[in-house]
């Protein structure tokens, strides 16, 4: 039987400009082939030739790369970081500390009493809850949390439609 081809795409429009999902889906799948798997590891390995196709999409200017790959880490620390409420038996749960609104990081403190960065959060909150039902639409076992997804989504569009058509004071 034949394999049937796949078309790929980048998801949410994502992607990078100059290659095309349909040829980065294709090498990542030959890359694939090839290894038996797919780890970060065998992708670089197998587009450092200028020729590869996904060669484009790293930077291999070492000194540029570092600085880069520098940066990456420091996110990762800011977005680890979580504190426990000492004393508070009410909410001894860890929570971020940090949050990334308006391109930045902001200590979640400030951002769940300031309006406009409170609403960005609960925007990329959705996003995320949306993502969550795509990447895992396919698991029955989940039918039930992708349904309360889909109604909080409902109730926070209520919500918005109510916002937006009270009178201004």
């Amino acid at each position: 039987m034949a394999k049937l081809k796949t078309q790929y795409e980048y998801k949410n429009g994502r992607g990078y400009t100059d290659i095309p999902a349909q040829t980065a889906g294709e090498e990542l799948e030959r890359i694939s082939d090839l290894h038996g798997t797919l780890t970060a590891s065998c992708v670089v390995d197998e587009s450092r030739d200028a020729d590869a196709p996904l060669h484009g999409a790293f930077e291999w200017d070492d000194g540029i790369a570092a600085e880069k790959h520098r940066e990456q880490q420091a996110r990762v620390l800011i977005g680890s970081l979580v504190s426990v409420r000492v004393g508070d038996v009410a909410s001894n749960e860890p929570v971020r500390v940090y949050v990334h609104i308006q391109n930045e990081y902001r200590q979640l403190d400030t951002v769940v009493t300031n309006k406009d960065y409170k609403e960005e959060l609960l925007q990329k909150a959705l996003a995320e809850l949306q993502s969550f039902q795509r990447k895992y639409r396919l698991l029955s076992e989940l039918a039930e949390v992708n349904a309360i997804i889909e109604q909080t989504q409902i109730r926070y569009a209520q919500m918005q439609i109510q916002t937006e058509t009270r009178p201004s004071a």
